[in-house]
């Protein structure tokens, strides 16, 4: 009798974990909305369309980060849920780079406010927000590794083209964070925060992800 028992205990403790990571995943993409406000409109004072528009352009930049950070928060709980369809077991190790890699999710509410100090010629505040990218898609990819490649038993047989997907997929999206991260660091030391420069950085970093889209769609194993 202890056996089954055993069995379904973890079983339970398995699901806590992964039913604590949807909730902290679910807390960071409601705090991302919070600061979203609409400007306050003085009494008494004429209000007119020129007023209006420079008062919402950093309205705009907050909902344009907010929408970049839903998406990719929403893309990294999709990759998250499909490497815990394969999960049957955890140890110390998942569990620290689980909360490693939950720790970087929930800290996007605090480096989205960034956007809101970025001027003309100054770029730098967004740099602690790249980097959270990365740290996110890195320890995300640890994570996937850890699960997929131990021997430790963490995972259930069977699927392995899935398997080799799920952690193909994640080295490519590291590689692209990587390589903006890089490009926008250029950016800021060499160039002085052109703008020139970090826009030709982040077009060729978003022809770079649907090229390897593509790509990856490619090596995407059939349905079993």
């Amino acid at each position: 009798m202890s056996e089954p028992n055993n069995s379904i205990h973890k079983e339970f403790e398995l699901e806590r974990l992964i039913l604590f990571s949807d909730a902290v995943f679910a807390i960071a993409i409601t705090l991302l909305v919070i600061d979203l406000r609409f400007p306050e409109i003085p009494k008494g004072i004429p209000i007119s369309p020129a007023w209006w528009l420079s008062e919402m352009k950093p309205l705009a930049v907050q909902f344009v980060s907010f929408a970049i950070s839903f998406v990719f928060i929403g893309l990294s709980w999709a990759r998250h849920l499909r490497l815990c369809r394969h999960l049957k077991n955890y140890n110390s190790g998942v569990i620290i780079r689980n909360l490693f890699f939950l720790f970087f999710v929930v800290t996007f509410p605090f480096t989205i406010t960034g956007f809101t100090h970025i001027r003309p010629k100054f770029m730098y505040p967004i740099l602690p927000y790249v980097f959270n990218v990365f740290m996110v898609s890195l320890s995300q990819y640890m994570l996937t590794y850890y699960i997929l490649r131990s021997k430790h038993g963490l995972y259930a047989p069977g699927n392995e083209a899935e398997k080799k997907f799920i952690l193909f997929q994640s080295g490519v999206f590291l590689a692209i964070v990587s390589f903006f991260m890089i490009g926008l660091s250029v950016v800021l030391i060499i160039f002085r925060g052109n703008e020139t420069a970090f826009a030709i950085v982040s077009w060729t970093v978003v022809l770079c992800a649907l090229l390897s889209k593509r790509w990856v769609r490619k090596h995407r194993p059939p349905k079993e």
